[in-house]
Formats: C-alpha cells, sequence, structure tokens
C-alpha cells in the first residue's frame, strides 16, 4: 500500500467520458474514459492550468479485425498514452472524483508510472479496456 504525502498544494482528480475514436460525435457513442489531472485551484479564465490526459486505446482502433477481436472478448494490443499539457478540453461529460494533497507533477509522475509498470498494454472488454483503467488509475492516483 502507497503512503499518502503530505502537501499544501493539491490537485483535481477526474474521470471523463469522451466519443470512441472513429465514432459519430454524438452523446450515444461518449463510450470511451479517461483520467484527467490539473492543479487545485485551477487557473482563472485564459490562464487556466493545463490539464494531463491518461487512458489506453487499442493500436489499431479502427481496423475491422480490432472491432471483432474486442466483440469477440479477445485481446487486442494497446496504447497508453499520456498527453501533457492539454489546454482546452471540454469538461462537459466528467466526474471530479477527488483532490489529492500533492502537486500536479508528482501526481503525474505517479500516474506515468501506473502506465508504465502497472499496466498491460492490451486491451479485453469487461477485464481491461479503458473503463476498468481509468477506475484503476484513480484509485490508485487518490491511495484507495
Amino acid at each position: 500500500m502507497q503512503s499518502k504525502p503530505s502537501s499544501t498544494k493539491q490537485t483535481e482528480v477526474f474521470r471523463i467520458r469522451t466519443h470512441l475514436l472513429g465514432a459519430p460525435k454524438i452523446p450515444l457513442f461518449r463510450l470511451h474514459h479517461a483520467v484527467i489531472v490539473r492543479p487545485f485551484p485551477a487557473g482563472d479564465g485564459d490562464g487556466a492550468s493545463p490539464m494531463h490526459w491518461f487512458d489506453v486505446i487499442p493500436k489499431d482502433p479502427t481496423h475491422p479485425r480490432t472491432l471483432a477481436a474486442l466483440l469477440a472478448l479477445q485481446s487486442v494490443p494497446a496504447l497508453l498514452r499520456v498527453k501533457n499539457n492539454v489546454k482546452h478540453f471540454n469538461l462537459q461529460e466528467r466526474d471530479l472524483v477527488g483532490v489529492v494533497d500533492e502537486d500536479v507533477e508528482a501526481v503525474v509522475e505517479r500516474a506515468v508510472e501506473f502506465q508504465k509498470n502497472m499496466w498491460a498494454p492490451e486491451i479485453r472488454l469487461l477485464h481491461s479496456d479503458c473503463v476498468v483503467h481509468s477506475r484503476e488509475l484513480v484509485s490508485y492516483l487518490l491511495y484507495e
């Protein structure tokens, strides 16, 4: 079990839902889950603090063989993505899941560690998909 550091700086942790890659941009297809972290409190107006995005997607997300394998509940190779300094993102489909008593750099470092060392680079629906990945990453970041 990790020990929680003490700090005066804080970081917000969000779980978001967004569109599947290659799917129409309609609410029905907001099935992809990711985690975003940002400093708390966030910057004001145009000077808003950049966000950091973490997710997992299939290596070849729009290929018919990938879709067929996923629908057959088979594993497919995955990319563990980290997007740093995301400045603009619509957070309408988000849930603030917690605030960590650490500065954002420390939280980002722990999220990268999770991506590299604690998550296999494959996706299998209902077992190791983006929903499970985001839930486990949030638990890790919030010391649950």
